[in-house]
């Protein structure tokens, strides 16, 4: 890629608001009161950061990327999941 000038990076939302997601969130969700994402509405054995992602944790995974801090970064896969991976079985 690089003898074409071409980066490619790539943002992976996981744990985000949807209409697909909706209902898996139901499930899991302990505190109803709560907006889907604030801190708590999760149990951290389920989302260690207790809540779904937001527009403004995507727009700042978006900014670095695009800014000249992320410029150097490429071949990247940018996982934002708030900690979820971490809560699943490793299969290697």
């Amino acid at each position: 890629m690089q003898q074409h000038s071409t980066a490619a990076d790539f943002s992976l939302p996981l744990v985000f608001p949807s209409d697909i997601a909706e209902p898996l969130f139901k499930k899991f969700v302990i505190d109803p009161t709560k907006s889907i994402t604030q801190e708590g509405v999760f149990s951290r054995s389920y989302q260690p950061a207790e809540r779904a992602g937001s527009i403004e944790d995507m727009a700042g995974l978006t900014l670095y990327m695009t800014s000249r801090a992320g410029a150097f970064v490429n071949g990247s896969v940018m996982l934002a999941d708030g900690g979820k991976l971490a809560t699943m079985p490793a299969t290697y």
